[in-house]
């Protein structure tokens, strides 16, 4: 009968080289999404959390799978999706909903509610419910986080005019006040006029006059408080 610990050194090395991952046949160049490029690639040694080792002409690096771009994702048999700026980065020309059309589309940003570019025509800003859906997609769209953005926009804005009304009843107030500052120091420079032993400068013809005006700037501080 033959013992079970007479296997158990080969199945301590089968479970070694499995958890370690196989070299596997690799292309000759590989690139990440940020424009490394390993040249003279040799072999890539999948390792414990997640990363890859490659062996290429310069020597040794590490990365992760989803840091090389789609092609070389596909060439070592990841199931790779294009991400947001790959599929901005293939956009040429845009046609909105309602008809616009942009030609030779470059330096697309895109934010919460819309998508800014520059065309050759000079530079555009194009909210996504106006865009048709695939260019929504491809621009990583969110219509909650949109909607959200769009509600804080409205409150901000708000906000800013209320804020505007405040200052310009403030304004309106100060001005108001300066006025009948004014309109008080006039009244009693004319009533030192006639006043005292200055009244005799005044005929009774100027100092009626005096009155008169003196009772409508009166009126006037009245009706501005």
């Amino acid at each position: 009968m033959l013992s079970v610990t007479r296997f158990l050194p080969l199945f301590f090395l089968f479970a070694a080289f499995v958890m370690a991952g196989p070299a596997v046949e690799q292309p000759k160049t590989l690139a990440t999404k940020n424009g490394v490029v390993f040249s003279g690639v040799k072999t890539i040694t999948r390792e414990d959390g997640g990363k890859i080792k490659i062996e290429h002409q310069n020597g040794i690096s590490r990365v992760s799978p989803t840091d090389l771009t789609v092609d070389s994702q596909k060439a070592l048999g990841y199931e790779a999706k294009e991400d947001a700026s790959a599929k901005l980065l293939k956009i040429t020309d845009i046609t909105t909903l309602d008809g616009k059309v942009y030609k030779g589309v470059s330096h697309i940003k895109s934010g919460p509610s819309s998508i800014s570019f520059l065309h050759e025509n000079g530079a555009a800003t194009v909210r996504f419910d106006k865009l048709p859906r695939e260019y929504s997609l491809a621009c990583g769209y969110d219509p909650i986080l949109s909607a959200e953005y769009d509600a804080l926009t409205k409150k901000i804005a708000l906000l800013e005019a209320l804020q505007e009304h405040k200052q310009e009843q403030i304004d309106a107030k100060r001005k108001a006040i300066a006025r009948r500052n004014r309109i008080a120091n006039q009244i009693a420079m004319m009533d030192l006029m006639t006043d005292g032993d200055s009244s005799w400068l005044m005929s009774k013809r100027e100092k009626m006059l005096h009155d008169a005006v003196r009772a409508k700037w009166i009126r006037k501080v009245e009706e501005e408080k």
